[in-house]
């Protein structure tokens, strides 16, 4: 029952491939966009397909919510409220969802098509958002609907991270709110972004001489600062998830541990560990650029903000890591990893600032081995279903 979609998914993937030819790459982005949204519109309907049924009750009526349906379903339950047939709840969700990813993905291209260290190779980096967003998506639209629309919000709010507007004050919280309310498996994820707000709201436009002071301190003594952090995490991040987790009431149900035993998938450490090395070359490029002319390539981007970002993601990774291997049996760790994957759509456009070919083309062949383990994992799932 999945199969269209899965074919019209692949033929994405496949057309992605086609930004590499600049001259081609207008015309793709049609093509693009038809093959995706069928993709997306052509998941399974039927109340056998995975987690279809629940989703429609709870999607009909509020009779069936119970714990943390009370909070997750109040966004989605009212959007689609004035439509009878739970095919079209389903359909609206969809559409919806494909119209924030839209504006999303547009306005991320139009920053490559406009910034001065993008505009050569606008297509390249076009090419890497957009064989990222189906391999990751995939699994959303055609088993995670609610899912799936939360993270349409999310592509929508990083748009307006590296492509700001005057309404980034309202648009940036706003985001985050309807986030927790669609499902709060991102809310991971939008706490990354604080200090990317915050920096918005005090207009921190310039690198100052204090902070270049206490950034060479933390660099010059970072491996003494970060080794005893990292290892701690990596032993105690599953503890840490767990005490977190079950304090709060619409993340609670994330943090218990099923009865049968799941073997851990060692395959998953291939896209958190590309994810990770490609983080760690774009923004250490993005320091040497802004550092060498002093003042801030994408607005509001100053190193503060991208550096404590960079702290809060490698922390999340790090206990995901600790989850997997040490608490495999948590529910839904799955989805925990995946909450941390659209991180990458913050990362590619910092990767503008390395001007060197061959960091390029290993950040670009990274990227795309990245992209298709988590597009293969996700056919793994499926073939149950085929």
């Amino acid at each position: 029952m999945y199969i269209n979609s899965f074919i019209f998914s692949i033929l994405t993937i496949i057309s992605s491939f086609f930004f590499l030819y600049k001259r081609f790459a207008k015309f793709n982005l049609k093509i693009y966009a038809i093959l995706y949204s069928l993709a997306a519109f052509l998941r399974p309907y039927s109340l056998e397909a995975i987690d279809n049924e629940n989703l429609a009750k709870y999607l009909t009526s509020k009779s069936f919510w119970g714990g943390t349906e009370n909070y997750t379903y109040q966004l989605v339950y009212y959007l689609v409220r004035p439509f009878e047939d739970y095919k079209i709840k389903f359909f609206v969700l969809i559409f919806l969802s494909l119209i924030l990813i839209a504006i999303g993905t547009s306005r991320l291209i139009s920053f490559f098509r406009n910034s001065s260290e993008h505009k050569n190779k606008w297509n390249l980096y076009t090419f890497l958002i957009l064989i990222y967003l189906p391999s990751i998506s995939s699994v959303l639209f055609q088993i995670h609907l609610r899912q799936f629309f939360s993270f349409s919000i999310v592509i929508f709010l990083i748009s307006f991270l590296i492509k700001p507007s005057k309404y980034n004050i309202f648009i940036i919280p706003i985001c985050g709110i309807l986030v927790s309310l669609a499902h709060p498996i991102y809310l991971i994820l939008i706490v990354s972004f604080i200090p990317f707000y915050l920096n918005y709201v005090f207009s921190i436009k310039q690198i100052n001489s204090f902070f270049r002071f206490i950034f060479s301190i933390l660099y010059r003594y970072r491996f003494v600062i970060l080794w005893p952090f990292l290892f701690g995490l990596f032993f105690l991040g599953n503890q840490l998830y767990l005490n977190i987790f079950s304090l709060l009431p619409i993340l609670k149900a994330y943090s218990y541990f099923r009865d049968i035993e799941i073997q851990s998938n060692n395959t998953f450490i291939i896209p958190i560990f590309l994810l990770l090395i490609n983080h760690f070359i774009s923004v250490t490029f993005y320091y040497k650029y802004a550092l060498r002319n002093a003042y801030i390539p994408i607005k509001n981007f100053s190193l503060r903000p991208v550096y404590t970002y960079s702290l809060i993601l490698i922390t999340f990774v790090l206990i995901i890591i600790s989850l997997e291997i040490f608490a495999p049996s948590i529910y839904s760790v799955g989805r925990i990893k995946s909450a941390i994957y659209p991180s990458l759509f913050i990362t590619i456009p910092l990767l503008g600032y390395a001007k060197k070919r061959s960091i390029l083309f290993f950040s670009t062949f990274s990227l795309v081995i990245c992209s298709l383990s988590i597009f293969y994992s996700f056919l793994n799932r499926l073939k149950i279903t085929f």
